[in-house]
């Protein structure tokens, strides 16, 4: 048998963040896949090509996460531990050279478990001036199962047309 991915929400926002708050714990696995972009205009590196993740509105230094990738023809990398949020490349910013949007897919198996930490999978890019790919991955050291996830923009607001959708996996 195949997996079924029920769509859960889809959510817009030009704020700073947008958050799935009302996750239900029926699926096996969870994936978000998002387009976006910031208000930012004076950051185009990576860093400030970013976003963040927090779960269940945690945002203590129970994170950790790393990503490689290029960027502008350069590679560029991040690992970090201790971390009071998940960062990726994947929100473009509104600086002048940059007309393109930034987009993502994130899959999270295991949300619901009680037994172990949270860990996810993040494919990022970029269809901008500075055009990249980012592979990486995140983990959330708590085995609380996941019941909310906030993504924000590193960097200032979201702007219209952000978009980011929740999906449920259901093994096979």
């Amino acid at each position: 048998m195949a997996n079924a991915v029920t769509k859960i929400e889809t959510k817009t926002s030009t704020s700073s963040s947008l958050t799935f708050s009302t996750i239900p714990a029926t699926y096996d696995d969870l994936m978000i896949i998002g387009s976006a972009k910031s208000d930012q205009t004076s950051n185009g590196s990576v860093a400030g090509n970013s976003a963040y993740i927090r779960i269940n509105g945690d945002t203590s230094a129970a994170y950790a996460y790393g990503y490689w990738g290029t960027s502008a023809g350069s590679n560029d990398s991040n690992l970090q531990t201790s971390a009071s949020s998940i960062q990726f490349p994947g929100c473009a910013t509104s600086q002048s050279s940059n007309v393109g949007w930034g987009h993502f897919y994130i899959h999270i198996p295991g949300y619901k478990q009680t037994t172990s930490n949270k860990n996810m999978m993040i494919q990022s890019g970029f269809a901008s001036g500075s055009a990249g790919g980012f592979i990486g991955a995140g983990n959330w050291d708590t085995s609380s199962a996941i019941t909310s996830i906030l993504i924000g923009a590193v960097y200032g607001n979201y702007v219209s047309g952000t978009s980011m959708t929740l999906y449920g996996i259901t093994n096979a």
